[in-house]
């Protein structure tokens, strides 16, 4: 029976889903299928999380599906994602906090420039090689926590954040994993390099509190099994 590793790519404008053969190498492109943005204001570019998750789902579905028609069975599923979003919901519930905040959007420029005037662009370069910019999810997640919703929820410690592959994978696993894993987290202005952990220190000075961060994992690594109501089999998940 063939083998196959399913792969969900996760992109700005549309979603794919592929199927590879583990030992041959060949391929299936098996569902592509567009997302919409919204631009509420000028330099703002938002999606809806629920929706850009079940687009992520039909595509998976879709790949488990032609896996099974095809006689093979899925080993794993990979995600590839936009690296840089930002996307928080409540832990208890799963309920979305805010739409998600797309990695070109520039609502977060006020807190771009009160961390310069704070002096610590030096801090978040020496730990996380990264510069002080709105491209980055902790603004983005900074920006967020001043919303009166996200700030209560995270002073109850029931705010869960994080960039597009932690939140699809939240919901492929049933809601049983809140993870990322290093690569990603190397793009979260959070992660120290040298430690491959949240700093407390970077944490604190740039207002996001630890609580709110997924767990830290090595980018091949068994994070969690598809929930079979949502994907219709259980899968292993290497992120």
């Amino acid at each position: 029976m063939a083998r196959y590793v399913i792969a969900a790519d996760c992109g700005t404008t549309s979603v794919r889903s592929l199927a590879f053969d583990v030992d041959t190498g060949r391929h299936q492109v098996c569902h592509s299928e567009p997302v919409s943005l919204s631009f509420p204001q000028p330099g703002w570019v938002e999606v809806d999380p629920d929706l850009l998750a079940q687009v992520t789902i039909r595509a998976v579905r879709a790949a488990v599906d032609w896996v099974a028609q095809s006689g093979g069975t899925a080993v794993a599923l990979g995600l590839t994602n936009m690296r840089e979003s930002a996307f928080t919901w409540q832990k208890s519930t799963g309920q979305i906090v805010y739409p998600g905040i797309m990695w070109m959007s520039q609502q977060s420029e006020p807190v771009v420039e009160e961390w310069r005037a704070a002096g610590v662009e030096e801090l978040i370069r020496s730990r996380t090689g990264l510069s002080n910019h709105s491209f980055f999810f902790g603004s983005k997640l900074a920006w967020l926590l001043r919303t009166n919703s996200a700030k209560k929820l995270a002073d109850q410690g029931d705010l869960a954040a994080g960039t597009l592959e932690s939140w699809l994978l939240y919901r492929l696993t049933g809601g049983a994993v809140h993870a990322t894993d290093v690569s990603n987290g190397s793009r979260y202005q959070f992660m120290d390099l040298k430690t491959r952990m949240w700093d407390d220190e970077l944490c604190e000075a740039l207002g996001v509190p630890r609580s709110t961060l997924p767990d830290l994992r090595p980018s091949e690594y068994h994070f969690g099994t598809t929930a079979p109501d949502v994907c219709g089999r259980r899968s292993r998940s290497p992120g």
